[in-house]
């Protein structure tokens, strides 16, 4: 069939021949495209455009092979996704709008102990890849995550932490052609006391990590009944509100935050939770608990502990275990939703009213 085609591009006008390399390049590719050409202008002895078409048919294809291994090596090994979050929020828990991503630094914003402060960041960014097994970075990985998380700044900057990082012994870092990766040098602990931890690691990326990792399973396709569908992902959802709660919590910690608007958001949180926790099976409780948090803390391990297919699995048997109670649980926060909302509509009443008969008696 190609063939074919060459004798019918070499016997047709150049408008005809247009058409056909048009055909062969849509039913074969760019190379073949690229070989048609040569044997019209083999034929015609255009030898300044034939030695051109040579030149691109052997170039271009490899500039495409080497683009995209550059692409795959540069790009992020996890991609950042907050709108993710904030859509499943938003079906959830719309009450909570968009606070589940404050951040209360008061160093950042006054521009005090920043290079403390950028080495928090940077080690927390690589702590949060080590939970989902992608331990080593590059420093354009890292660039793009610090982007995503926190107030941009130079690459020179984090170039420069972490070769000050590397010289102290704290990362580690292997080289593979011209791509330096690099890594925490020791492993992470496991079930430790967040005291430990949050001076010297920033624990924002691993809880936003961790809480865009189980984004998949909120709306992974199983074997489940549709009639359960819902049920399954209220279980998902409660284990991202434990999670995000649980980062407020740690940010309490910290030695660069505003403790006092942390611990409101907490407690706002744990409202929240628990009108939608309270009458589940302490099994089920206990499932969304360590599924809520990051293993430093005692998080299931995911993918190292369980697989994604055992993840889904899992929920997929508690769902279908605990149908009746989950089902119940839905009624009763609903109702608990809308009770709030009408006290909230009844107390902006009442402030507006107050508003108005001052405004009478003046």
């Amino acid at each position: 069939m190609f063939a074919v085609f060459s004798y019918c591009v070499l016997s047709f006008s150049k408008f005809r021949l247009l058409f056909c390399v048009f055909l062969v390049y849509a039913f074969f590719g760019f190379s073949e495209m690229l070989l048609i050409c040569e044997l019209y202008l083999l034929t015609t002895k255009n030898l300044v455009f034939l030695h051109f078409v040579e030149t691109c048919r052997f170039i271009i294809p490899k500039f495409i092979f080497y683009s995209m291994i550059f692409l795959c090596i540069m790009a992020p090994p996890f991609e950042v996704d907050l709108d993710k979050i904030q859509e499943i929020i938003d079906e959830i828990a719309p009450e909570l709008a968009d606070s589940w991503v404050v951040r209360n630094d008061l160093y950042e914003d006054e521009g005090i102990r920043t290079g403390r402060l950028h080495e928090n960041h940077i080690l927390g960014i690589l702590l949060g890849c080590d939970f989902i097994d992608k331990e080593q970075l590059t420093t354009t990985n890292i660039e793009k995550y610090y982007e995503g998380f926190f107030k941009k700044i130079a690459r020179s900057t984090v170039s420069t932490y972490l070769n000050q990082l590397d010289k102290e012994g704290v990362l580690g870092k292997e080289r593979k052609g011209r791509i330096v990766y690099y890594y925490i040098k020791e492993q992470p602990p496991y079930d430790i006391n967040p005291f430990w931890v949050v001076r010297n690691f920033c624990i924002i990326p691993p809880y936003f990590i961790r809480t865009m990792y189980l984004c998949r399973f909120y709306k992974a396709e199983t074997d489940i009944s549709k009639d359960l569908i819902e049920s399954r992902r209220f279980i998902v959802g409660l284990a991202i509100l434990t999670l995000l709660r649980n980062r407020f919590q740690k940010c309490m910690l910290c030695q660069f935050a505003s403790r006092k608007d942390y611990e409101i958001l907490k407690e706002k949180y744990d409202t929240i939770i628990k009108d939608r926790k309270d009458v589940l099976p302490e099994m089920l409780q206990s499932f969304i608990n360590e599924l809520g948090e990051i293993p430093i803390f005692g998080g299931i391990k995911i993918p190292e502990e369980l697989t994604d297919e055992e993840v889904n699995k899992k929920i997929d048997d508690l769902t279908v275990r605990y149908a009746q109670d989950i089902d119940f649980q839905m009624s009763v926060s609903r109702r608990r939703q809308e009770l709030r909302l009408k006290q909230k509509s009844r107390s902006k009443g009442k402030a507006s009213a107050e508003e108005s008969d001052e405004k009478v008696a003046e």
